[in-house]
């Protein structure tokens, strides 16, 4: 073999190690972002409500592509000051879910904090909610205000979501849950854009829906049929978009502002097999 040959060789093993280091790489960061990864909470800022008080609007980002987390109330999911439990969700799918749910807090909230915290696979990470008061004289800077309700470029307000009762359901047997909605039409679109879907948003086992996004009844209802995979209380979370949610992400899912959608829970307790009460 000459020098020539010898070099082409090296050259040849070189290349084929830098792939395999290459795509070994690949791989383990596609593991890692599949599964093992924390759960960021997210402050989407603040809107002032007709009544005086203000909401508080949440989200979050599961950063693991193939894995919903499970995450109950308590050490490594609460808020502070307490009480812990202000409706955040328990049960965090993957991914980017922008203004998932709302705490009310008092008009004269002022420049106070609520910071809300969750632990996951051995990672802690905090949102800190604040109206930014400046300076204690009622005056809130504009910094983390949002337009949830409307937005202001189209007047497009976001539908109204009516949730139905309670109930409680033996297991294994499913439970309809309902829900109602009503929207102003706007932007218009052919054919109407508006649909909701349904998805676990608190509780011990698995979910399942025959269809996570029934057709609308023409009375605006959405009806779906879930399964539960244990006995034990549950929260199922509607959420209602417009159309807006959809075409403000590019088909990406997570929308680049914050109107208009609206989301909605019922609670369903399914009793184990025996249970009467």
């Amino acid at each position: 073999m000459t020098s020539r040959q010898v070099l082409l060789a090296l050259a040849l093993c070189a290349a084929a190690a830098a792939d395999g280091l290459a795509q070994s790489v690949a791989d383990l960061l596609h593991v890692r972002r599949s599964t093992g990864q924390e759960v960021v909470p997210v402050f989407e800022g603040w809107e002032p409500n007709a009544d005086g008080t203000f909401s508080l609007y949440f989200g979050y980002q599961n950063r693991n592509w193939e894995q919903d987390v499970d995450v109950p109330v308590g050490p490594d999911n609460f808020f502070e000051p307490g009480p812990r439990d202000r409706g955040q969700p328990t049960h965090f799918l993957r991914r980017r879910h922008k203004i998932n749910f709302a705490v009310v807090v008092p008009g004269d909230f002022g420049d106070r904090e609520l910071v809300w915290t969750l632990s996951v696979n051995g990672r802690t990470e905090r949102a800190v909610a604040s109206l930014a008061d400046t300076g204690g004289r009622g005056q809130y800077s504009p910094q983390y205000q949002i337009s949830k309700s409307e937005w202001p470029p189209t007047g497009n307000r976001a539908p109204t979501l009516t949730p139905g009762s309670a109930q409680t359901v033996a297991f294994p047997r499913p439970a309809t849950v309902v829900a109602t909605v009503r929207d102003d039409g706007v932007p218009r679109r052919s054919p109407p854009a508006l649909t909701v879907s349904w998805r676990k948003y608190r509780g011990p086992g698995d979910v399942t829906f025959d269809d996570a996004a029934p057709p609308l009844a023409a009375d605006g209802a959405s009806r779906a049929v879930a399964r539960f995979g244990a006995p034990g209380v549950y929260v199922l979370q509607a959420l209602a978009d417009d159309g807006s949610m959809l075409t403000a992400s590019s088909g990406s899912g997570v929308p680049g502002y914050t109107c208009c959608w609206t989301t909605a829970t019922v609670q369903v307790t399914v009793t184990s097999e025996g249970d009467r009460r």
